[in-house]
């Protein structure tokens, strides 16, 4: 580290020596020190003997909390065992919706027992499909997938693998695509490496791989290719890998490996200090991954009641979720006091029959149950499943997602629980008045309900519950200061709200939109400039002049990608991706950075299926609800 930090110094001029004579001293003598001090995320120390007999401990600035002194590396120095614990929400994702399908459908999925081979869960991965689907559905894997187009669960734990960090740092992705799709030839650095990375076509993509190349290649014992491996599971472990480059190059020469080709095969080996996955992993990450895409394919609307109640995960924000979801043929219903639970349910398109029981029922132990206490009268411009995979596939038809009471802003999670365990207790609501009476909520949850159309069922608009919130939340036995008996001034005769009210509401307060998409707004204007929409680019020629417009959902500044940035646009027919080259992002950087939405001129690039844009031109597009970007490195 400070030989690199050495040499970046070299490039101040005498002027800024002059003016900083001690920056060069004081960096290098504080290169490789620790930034600050900080608790790992979920690093838990198993010791034999109490813990206080064998390493120092103190206490962390957190309440009630110990810390290990040593730093992560020192325990592995020492042989300690350090195991991390670490949540996945996707997990309880996987756990909620096949307990929803079990309730519903009266069918048990074993997940253990599913078919790995179902030709149809390769057509939807392969189709790009994947939003919401465990570590498949990032732009970077959006590109790739059409490439590499998976056909068995061994392509998969392939994807998951390639689209790291590690064998992007190592050249090793676009190489291994190459010989996949049949344009380049397997080769292998040296013939000692085809039985070990035949299965991956010549190129390095699991750390197991990179042990029995250290082993084959360099003569290296399984002591030392074990401390090759501890040097890559270190984070910015350059220097410790930079330690073993000696005796690797050494020991290939002794099997006579030429110099340059030992050279190049530890290059590919040190981009595994850079995040590369162990094959177990992979494997681990891509079952899940194939789990969730059953699920969406055969059962949507459990799928996105399940991504929704597990938020925050995953690369997309709700709203984008919502748009997948009515692209799939499955409606995104408000929130409705009879209707919704604490959390997001399923709920039936249509009425059952007169006497008819909804089996599983909630009870009062469970006030987020999946299962609503009666169907909804069949809903109007229901959306249309646009998909080729999912519409032939999905089992259930007849189910959308009702939004609950814990997504609405002001609303706590005590409260959402509060609303559906007086509806048990007391029966339905019948007015507005008597929901304030009964529940007693503050004056902002109120006031927020209705917006969101929570009482539309009663028939009275939206504004008008406005005026009366104020004083409606008073009449409630846990409103302290009770309201004098004073006049009450008669709500005025208001307009209704329009669609791009309700749509602006949607975004503020619960931010899952219900109606339209919000580029449907603008879709006239922006026909009328030549803009197209995310669904007309497929049938645009390669190196077309074209311009599209969208909400950014997604900006990503990769580390890897030498300064280029990639947005997501999302509009009402799909996700279009751009790509900006840093030019091309220093001159129109102001317009990303203060607008949620943009019209982007540039070039079509379509190439093995994987359609793109590099822009040339950003115009800023304001919006009339504020929507919030995810932002990744």
């Amino acid at each position: 580290m400070p030989d690199t930090v050495a040499d970046l110094l070299e490039v101040f001029d005498d002027k800024e020596r002059e003016r900083f004579p001690l920056f060069r001293e004081l960096t290098l003598a504080i290169a490789d020190f620790p930034r600050h001090l900080s608790i790992h995320n979920g690093g838990m120390l198993i010791t034999a003997l109490p813990l206080v007999d064998t390493v120092p401990i103190e206490r962390a600035t957190m309440p009630d909390r110990n810390v290990v002194q040593f730093d992560k590396r020192d325990v592995e120095d020492l042989g300690l065992v350090k195991m991390d614990l670490l949540g996945l929400r996707t997990l309880s994702l996987v756990k909620d919706a096949v307990a929803d399908i079990e309730t519903r459908h009266g069918e048990f999925l074993e997940l253990g027992s599913l078919p790995l081979d179902d030709p149809a869960v390769y057509d939807l991965i392969c189709e790009v499909d994947t939003i919401g689907l465990f570590q498949v559905e990032s732009r970077a894997q959006a590109q790739a997938l059409p490439r590499v187009r998976p056909r068995n669960f061994a392509d998969i734990v392939v994807e998951v693998a390639i689209i790291r960090p590690g064998p992007l740092q190592g050249n090793m992705v676009n190489p291994y695509i190459r010989r996949r799709q049949g344009r380049e030839p397997v080769q292998y650095a040296h013939p000692l490496l085809e039985p070990i990375l035949k299965e991956t076509l010549g190129v390095i993509l699991f750390q197991e791989q990179i042990l029995r190349v250290a082993i084959a290649a360099a003569g290296f014992s399984p002591s030392a290719a074990d401390m090759l491996r501890r040097a890559m599971s270190r984070a910015r472990s350059s220097a410790d890998m930079e330690k073993l480059r000696g005796p690797f190059v050494s020991g290939a020469g002794a099997k006579g490996v030429d110099e340059t080709i030992a050279n190049e095969i530890f290059r590919q080996i040190a981009a595994f200090a850079e995040f590369g996955f162990c094959k177990s992993h992979a494997a681990a990450f891509a079952l899940t991954a194939y789990h969730t895409a059953h699920l969406k394919l055969y059962y949507p609307a459990e799928f996105y009641v399940a991504l929704l109640n597990n938020q925050p995960m995953g690369f997309y924000s709700p709203a984008v979720i919502a748009g997948d979801a009515k692209r799939h043929g499955v409606a995104i219903l408000p929130v409705d006091v009879n209707r919704s639970f604490a959390k997001a349910v399923c709920e039936a398109v249509a009425d059952p029959p007169e006497g008819s029981v909804v089996l599983g029922g909630p009870s009062l132990d469970h006030v987020g149950s999946r299962v609503p206490l009666r169907a909804p009268a069949p809903s109007v411009g229901h959306p249309v499943d646009s998909s080729r995979t999912i519409s032939s596939h999905r089992k259930c038809r007849d189910h959308d997602v009702r939004i609950g009471f814990g997504s609405v802003k002001g609303l706590g999670e005590e409260e959402a629980k509060a609303i559906v365990r007086e509806r048990e207790l007391g029966g339905q609501f019948k007015s507005f008045d008597e929901f304030a009476t009964r529940v007693g909520l503050k004056e902002e949850a109120l006031r927020n309900l209705a917006l969101v159309g929570a009482f539309d069922s009663f028939g009275e608009p939206r504004r008008a519950l406005l005026w009366r919130a104020r004083d409606a939340h008073r009449t409630s036995p846990s409103f302290v200061r009770r309201a004098l008996s004073l006049p009450t001034t008669t709500a005025p005769i208001l307009p209704p709200l329009g669609e791009q009210e309700r749509t602006a509401l949607d975004y503020r307060i619960t931010g899952i939109p219900t109606g339209p998409q919000i580029m449907s707004f603008y879709r006239e204007d922006l026909a009328r400039r030549g803009v197209l929409r995310a669904c007309d680019l497929q049938s645009r020629r390669h190196g077309s002049y074209v311009i599209i417009a969208g909400a950014v959902v997604v900006k990503q500044h990769p580390e890897t990608a030498k300064g280029h940035v990639f947005l997501s646009l999302e509009d009402e027919t799909g996700i279009s991706n751009i790509i900006i080259r840093p030019a091309t992002y220093r001159k129109y950087k102001r317009v990303l950075d203060s607008d949620a939405a943009v019209v982007v001129a540039g070039t079509l690039q379509t190439v093995d299926g994987v359609i793109s844009v590099t822009a040339q031109r950003l115009d800023a597009l304001t919006l009339f609800a504020k929507i919030a970007a995810r932002e990744w490195q």
